[in-house]
């Protein structure tokens, strides 16, 4: 098991636990784990899979993802993880020009695959692979990275055209050490795992396990879950703010799972009174291209906070101008630990203006406390963060376009009770044609985005405000959707 980046990552950890699904018998022990890993790296040198090459895994959460994964890594290959919830067309723009040598998915996702002209392997990996060396997509691959690529994960920015992160092994490797220190994770822990494996916030719970030598428990979504929640005696949990207000409504104290140690809150930071409920929580602050988690810690020590800095993390708050502000003034956050892209792949501009100096300008704007918390007040200008999912105004803006009805829109984020956010669209008609409904927009709008991407509100205008310099007043449009909700 411990070859390729999969080495690296494990090196001086105890060997790794099992992976549990929601059923009993959906289980793999610790040595059936390592077999079923050393025989997925084999199967995939078979297929011609080497030191250097891009592999992408995609499909739901499941103990066959995780085996695909480390097998990837095993070969010292780099893993795409694809979002299962992404459409055909969002999935065939980001591979569009990527040296993509194959593709591992269940059934369900090999036809879609096919269909796109990939490579496709069973992600099982049991079946008989090819002898030869599949063609690729775009070419031969050709290393063009630095041997230490581990990871391409899809993050969008302002134009909403997803960007990949280049994540480093001994960057991944670094942040799951001390995130596993923070909450205490050791031999004989398990570790539940809702959060989708192809996000950061997957990946990095997956890595952390590896690390620590505690098994993962993957299922369904908790509080639905509590009877495997409890079955599996969970003592450590990654959730989102939505997830964990649920459990603490369903389970109360009686329900709580006794063995529950820890649990990890990321996408937004845990409100006061969830935190007050669950002394369990930890919160959390985090982005893709910081590889992860940037903060942890107990979320009752700074009420309302993202947290303090992992150990080897510094975060700095600073003016437009660069310079520094002081404590409890607003700014931007940069970061800066060993956790860090590597850089975007295919957009040197894009990287050139994320990390300048050894730091990461995040775009979220916050400020740090007197004992050095991070207190996040909007992430990247416009990002949506919507039951723990990023959604990027522009992708949904592009996307309405493609609609004939749509002459013009501006997506944004309007706060919500249980999902944090929600996606509010404001169109303006297109001249002669019949306004949209709601359901005819989201309709429109399944070839091309993801669900949890759709608006979940419309609200029109005959024009959108605009600056003088011509670019859109989405402060005004802003306000005035809040004045106008109901």
């Amino acid at each position: 098991m411990r070859t390729g980046h999969l080495a690296t990552l494990l090196a001086h950890a105890p060997e790794p636990g099992g992976v549990m699904g929601s059923a009993a018998e959906d289980r793999l022990d610790p040595t059936v784990f390592s077999r079923r890993v050393d025989s997925g790296a084999a199967r995939l040198r078979q297929a011609g899979v080497s030191e250097g090459d891009l592999v992408a895994v995609w499909g739901p959460n499941a103990l066959d993802w995780v085996v695909a994964a480390l097998a990837i890594w095993a070969c010292g290959a780099a893993l795409l993880p694809l979002p299962p919830r992404w459409t055909d067309h969002e999935v065939a723009s980001l591979v569009a020009n990527l040296p993509l040598r194959a593709v591992l998915a269940p059934s369900a996702y090999r036809t879609r695959a096919q269909a796109l002209g990939l490579n496709v392997l069973d992600w099982t990996l049991r079946e008989e692979a090819p002898q030869s060396r599949p063609t690729n997509q775009v070419g031969a691959t050709a290393r063009t990275w630095s041997p230490e690529l581990a990871a391409l994960v899809a993050t969008s920015g302002s134009t909403g055209r997803p960007k990949l992160a280049m994540l480093s092994i001994t960057g991944l490797r670094a942040t799951a050490i001390a995130t596993a220190a923070q909450l205490e994770l050791a031999p004989g822990s398990v570790y539940g795992l809702p959060l989708p494996l192809h996000h950061v916030g997957g990946l990095g719970a997956l890595c952390r396990v590896l690390v620590s030598g505690a098994s993962l428990a993957l299922g369904g979504v908790p509080p639905a879950d509590v009877a495997g929640w409890h079955g599996q005696a969970v003592s450590h949990a990654s959730l989102v703010p939505t997830q964990l207000g649920d459990c603490l409504a369903v389970w109360g104290e009686a329900g709580w799972p006794a063995s529950l140690r820890a649990v990890m809150v990321g996408g937004a930071a845990p409100p006061p009174d969830l935190a007050a409920r669950c002394p369990q929580a930890f919160a959390t602050y985090g982005l893709t291209e910081a590889g992860g988690t940037v903060t942890l810690s107990p979320a009752s020590a700074q009420p309302g906070s993202s947290g303090l800095p992992l150990p080897g993390v510094a975060i700095q708050v600073r003016r437009d101008d660069g310079g520094l502000v002081p404590p409890s003034e607003v700014g931007t956050l940069w970061v800066r630990g060993p956790g860090l892209m590597m850089g975007y792949w295919d957009d040197p501009a894009a990287t050139a203006q994320a990390l300048q100096d050894g730091w990461l300008r995040t775009g979220d704007v916050g400020f740090l406390d007197a004992a050095g918390a991070v207190h996040v007040l909007a992430r990247r200008q416009d990002l949506i963060v919507s039951g723990g999912e990023n959604v990027y105004p522009a992708e949904v803006e592009a996307a309405l376009a493609r609609l004939p009805e749509v002459a013009e829109s501006l997506v944004l984020g309007l706060p919500d009770p249980r999902w944090g956010q929600c996606v509010v669209a404001v169109v303006v008609p297109r001249d002669h044609l019949p306004a949209p409904s709601l359901e005819s927009l989201r309709t429109g709008l399944e070839p091309y985005l993801a669900r949890f991407k759709h608006p979940r509100r419309l609200l029109t205008l005959p024009a959108l405000p605009r600056l003088a310099n011509g670019k859109l007043d989405r402060v005004a449009v802003r306000a005035w959707a809040e004045e106008v909700r109901v």
